[in-house]
């Protein structure tokens, strides 16, 4: 530990995290926002700001917080070089920017994560919201036969499922801090958010995913009680091995021209037809490969398909296995709202590649519980 008095000491953890995090959030809304002359020179000093807030923070964490261990140290330092591989690999730098997100934020209580993203999240959409209302930003509209309204209105984003999805996250943060004082009140605000989804955004993935979280914290805090954790714990191990074998099992039926498969796939807007066709094209490989989105067929919107085609067979195994872990050690310090998060973004991931996105999934932080971060279970403890 520094000892008092250090002036080192009064750099809060969770200082650092706003600021990482924040540059981390511009730089990805400048890519979701359709701006007619867009500023480079700025995006390029947001990205040397950004690196030099990774390399201090990661720095903290190894003098000053003192979160690691010589073992430790090395197991980072590999994963570090995988990740960073496998970027390079698949042409995608930002995976290795979201890597050093997670193994740069300190130890730091969940709560202010999600107080600091929730704040932030919410501010981003009332502006954009509101320069697309003054007509600095243009308000798509995309047109969709069969839908609840043909009508899906971007609000000033590029596309009209991103505005649901920042929603969502607001809601997400709102579940956590509420949690144990849920009321009608956060019920008719769940309910506001599902009638912007459905009938404006048209968004039908987070459209259900709305309604399941309205039915199931509703079920947890009036019916279940105290047996809201087992049973989010079970559901959780459950949709872990559901959502991806969903997927693999029913593109695989697919390409049989299976009867249900083939009316799953109009469900769920061709994603299953998308998804046996990139495995019979791409294959599988250890370390990932670039995906071509030349053609419709070549969009992959299953995020586990996504993590295991582009990013390959060892990211897939990590990112299942460190997601158990997650869902075990929620369990162990008894924290349903974590649970019932973690459950909805692995339904958000049969749908959309969104859940693999640190800025439109609050949840993905959690992982920073495995490496840095040994406070984001403490203040759940009971």
């Amino acid at each position: 530990m520094i000892k008092e008095g250090n002036i080192l000491n009064i750099i809060r953890p969770e200082w650092i995290f706003y600021i990482l995090f924040g540059l981390y959030f511009l730089l990805t809304i400048f890519s979701f926002v359709p701006i007619r002359h867009q500023n480079m020179s700025m995006v390029f000093c947001l990205y040397r700001l950004l690196n030099y807030v990774f390399i201090c923070s990661i720095l903290m964490n190894i003098f000053v917080y003192k979160t690691y261990t010589f073992r430790k140290f090395l197991i980072h330092l590999f994963l570090s070089i995988l990740f960073y591989y496998v970027g390079s690999v698949v042409h995608y730098p930002w995976l290795f920017h979201t890597w050093l997100l997670v193994l740069s934020i300190g130890p730091i209580k969940f709560e202010k994560i999600v107080g600091f993203v929730g704040r932030l999240t919410l501010c981003t959409i009332a502006y954009i919201v509101m320069l697309a209302g003054f007509g600095v930003l243009d308000n798509y509209i995309f047109y969709r036969a069969g839908s609840i309204l043909f009508n899906r209105l971007c609000f000033g984003f590029s596309n009209p499922n991103v505005l649901p999805a920042l929603l969502f996250q607001v809601s997400c943060c709102m579940l956590y801090l509420r949690w144990k004082r849920w009321s009608y009140k956060e019920n008719l605000v769940l309910l506001s958010f599902f009638l912007i989804s459905a009938f404006i955004s048209n968004c039908r993935t987070v459209s259900i995913l709305f309604l399941m979280m309205i039915f199931i914290v509703n079920l947890c805090n009036y019916i279940l009680k105290n047996k809201t954790t087992d049973f989010l714990k079970f559901l959780g191990f459950f949709s872990l091995i559901f959502c991806p074998a969903f997927a693999f099992i029913f593109s695989y039926l697919y390409a049989n021209s299976n009867k249900l498969a083939l009316i799953l796939n109009d469900v769920m807007q061709y994603r299953l037809r998308n998804l046996s066709f990139s495995m019979d094209y791409y294959g599988l490989s250890l370390f990932g490969q670039p995906i071509h989105r030349v053609h419709d067929l070549h969009v992959i919107d299953v995020g586990y398909a996504n993590i295991l085609l582009n990013y390959g067979i060892l990211l897939f195994i990590l990112f299942m296995i460190s997601y158990a872990f997650l869902i075990k050690k929620s369990a162990d310090y008894k924290c349903g709202s974590l649970l019932l998060i973690l459950n909805l973004y692995l339904y958000y991931g049969l749908m959309e590649n969104i859940f693999l996105m640190p800025v439109l999934n609050v949840s993905f932080l959690l992982f920073s519980g495995l490496l840095n971060n040994n406070q984001i279970f403490i203040s759940e403890k009971e």
